[in-house]
């Protein structure tokens, strides 16, 4: 059974958006991580004083 074009194409677009989404997280992560380190580093310095 050959499968219609439209389907081939939609199939490359949710591979395409899952990636995208991915990325976008994996980056969000990192920047909340990064954040966390810098809150919690201020915060140790005012704890310090």
């Amino acid at each position: 059974r050959i499968a219609p074009p439209y389907s081939a194409a939609s199939q490359c677009y949710i591979d395409l958006g899952i990636s995208v989404v991915a990325r976008i997280h994996a980056t969000a992560i990192s920047h909340t991580l990064f954040i966390l380190t810098i809150v919690s580093s201020i915060i140790n310095k005012q704890h310090w004083r």
